[in-house]
């Protein structure tokens, strides 16, 4: 009787040893979710939308959750505005929130989108057990249904040249000959952006004798016989103002009541290459100053 009663004991012990062990599931043996949320950038203004380049724009992504890092958190816009947040895994329950702010790239023109927007992942498991997402866009403490940054961007408006262009006849008190005249350029940048590459070139008369010219950026030079002085400005910034003159001596042998007509040559050439400064063709553009008669 007993062998039979340890003979069954036995088959019972090894029947349940070999039944699949049942228990409840830990929160981290859910198949892992990947989500990857996207928003996008708006431009206004002078440019649109479409016209977004490759990286032309970034944003910051920050975790303001220790379950979930970062490998980098920038993220760079793709042309047309497009902007993906990453792609983010989840291997249990829980809210994770992030905070998402645009980069100043301080571009010219370009106003950025200053606002913080949050970025909320609330992770839950449906009936069957599987980990699902409900991804939240918040601005303050509003939900949003997307993300997006609102850019607006002016184009600068382009350098300007402004010139004036006087002479004088120089009394002869103050330096102690006749005959001395003093031509001055005045000019100025009136626009938005630099202008780069100024040349100014001035003449002295047939009947005169060159005797000097301010500024260090100018040179003097002889060309087919004639003196002259030709400036050089690699750059003038918007509102920037510079002053230039010629000063020169009429010969004593000059017909009596001469008069003086100047004409001073200039160009933007948009270049920052000093020219020859006895390149024979003259800057592109003239300016003529008012004639002194009576000489």
């Amino acid at each position: 009787m007993k062998k039979r009663i340890v003979s069954s004991l036995l088959l019972i012990t090894t029947f349940l040893l070999l039944l699949p062990v049942r228990g409840s599931a830990s929160e981290d043996s859910s198949t892992p979710l990947y989500v990857s949320p996207v928003a996008r950038i708006e431009l206004a203004g002078d440019r649109a939308t479409s016209q977004i380049t490759e990286g032309e724009f970034s944003c910051y992504i920050i975790s303001e959750s220790q379950g979930i890092p970062l490998n980098t958190n920038e993220r760079i816009v793709h042309a047309g505005g497009l902007l993906e947040l990453g792609s983010f895994t989840f291997q249990k329950e829980g809210v994770y929130p992030f905070l998402i702010r645009q980069r100043d790239l301080q571009a010219p023109g370009m106003t950025y989108d200053e606002n913080q927007y949050r970025l909320l992942f609330e992770v839950k498991k449906d009936k069957s057990g599987k980990l699902i997402c409900n991804t939240h866009f918040l601005k303050g403490s509003e939900y949003i249904t997307e993300l997006v940054f609102y850019n607006s961007y002016q184009e600068e408006p382009e350098g300007q040249l402004q010139l004036e262009a006087t002479q004088r006849e120089v009394s002869q008190l103050e330096v102690g000959v006749e005959g001395v005249i003093s031509q001055q350029i005045h000019l100025a940048n009136t626009g938005g952006q630099d202008l780069v590459g100024i040349v100014i070139r001035g003449y002295v008369p047939k009947n005169a004798q060159y005797l000097s010219h301010t500024d260090e950026q100018g040179d003097y030079g002889v060309i087919n016989g004639e003196e002259h002085v030709t400036y050089y400005l690699p750059r003038l910034a918007p509102g920037e103002e510079r002053e230039l003159s010629l000063t020169y001596r009429l010969h004593t042998c000059r017909a009596t009541g001469s008069q003086i007509a100047q004409t001073w040559f200039y160009e933007v050439t948009e270049v920052e290459e000093k020219p020859f400064v006895n390149r024979r063709q003259n800057p592109g553009e003239a300016i003529s100053l008012q004639p002194l008669s009576g000489l």
